[in-house]
This record gives C-alpha cells, sequence and structure tokens, in this order.
C-alpha cells in the first residue's frame, strides 16, 4: 500500500476513514448552522427570517434547530463545570485520605463528605436503587385484627 497526499494509506481501509470524516464535517458544518440560526435570534430576527437566511424549509426548522443547539450547549456547559468539580473534589480527597486512612477522625469525615458530594454530582445514588425488601408477594391468612396484632408482636420480639 501506499501512502496518498494526505497521509494516509490508499486500499480498502481508508474508505471508511473518509466515510467518518465525511460525517464529522458535517456535524461541524450542522452545528456551525445552528449557532448561525441562534445568533440570528438573538440579534432580533424572526424565525422565519433566519429560515429564508439559512436556507431553511420553514420556520419551524429553524425553531427545532435553534432548540436543539441551545440544549446541545448547555449540555456541554453542564458537562464541563461537572468535569472541573470533579477534580476539585479529586484534589480534596487526595489531600485528606493519607492522614484519614492514618486514623485522623477529622479527616475521615472530611473523605466521606467528599465521597458523599462525588455521589451526587454523579448521581450515583440514582444508578441500581435498592433491592426491593421482597420479592413476591406475602399472602396473610386471617381477620386483620390477627394480622395487626402478629404485626405488633413482631416488632416487640425484634
Amino acid at each position: 500500500m501506499s501512502e496518498d497526499a494526505d497521509g494516509g494509506s490508499e486500499g480498502a481501509g481508508n474508505d471508511g476513514s473518509r466515510r467518518k470524516s465525511s460525517k464529522s464535517q458535517k456535524k461541524v458544518q450542522a452545528r456551525r448552522r445552528g449557532l448561525e440560526c441562534v445568533k440570528g435570534i438573538l440579534q432580533g430576527k424572526t424565525y422565519q427570517e433566519v429560515a429564508d437566511e439559512q436556507g431553511y424549509s420553514s420556520r419551524g426548522a429553524v425553531h427545532r434547530v435553534v432548540q436543539q443547539t441551545l440544549a446541545q450547549e448547555q449540555a456541554e456547559t453542564i458537562d464541563e463545570l461537572r468535569t472541573l468539580e470533579l477534580a476539585r473534589l479529586d484534589s480534596l480527597q487526595r489531600a485528606f485520605y493519607p492522614a484519614a486512612t492514618a486514623g485522623d477522625l477529622k479527616a475521615a469525615e472530611m473523605v466521606l463528605k467528599v465521597m458523599a458530594q462525588r455521589s451526587r454530582l454523579l448521581q450515583l445514588e440514582r444508578v441500581g436503587g435498592p433491592e426491593p425488601v421482597t420479592e413476591h408477594p406475602v399472602l396473610v391468612g386471617g381477620t386483620k385484627e390477627q394480622f395487626l396484632a402478629a404485626l405488633h408482636e413482631g416488632r416487640t420480639q425484634s
């Protein structure tokens, strides 16, 4: 195989990379176009004016693009903030962890707080959730009074 003008190899594998490149170029163009739509709306243009300028078929299409672009920008900003906060938490944990594992209770409390904050930030408490106490329904015979008496008796025995 020989190298082509772009420094890539000619042959069977090159076609796949061209497709990937083309796909990423389209994403970049779509993002740029979406940002232009947002910019136009922020400048006070109507959705129809932006549609006409950007070559969209309708103002509804521009509205959709603007909403998607804003959501994407917000998601990226949130991800950036989350990454920054995680780095800060890592730094704090690194600083207190040696003392915590050596028996310093205040340092151990700090490490646990950092771990709890990381868990909240990553929403780990939402993942999986606790298993139910029973997996199968329990059938109870007798009257309501007998059931309540058995419950009361069970509480006083434990």
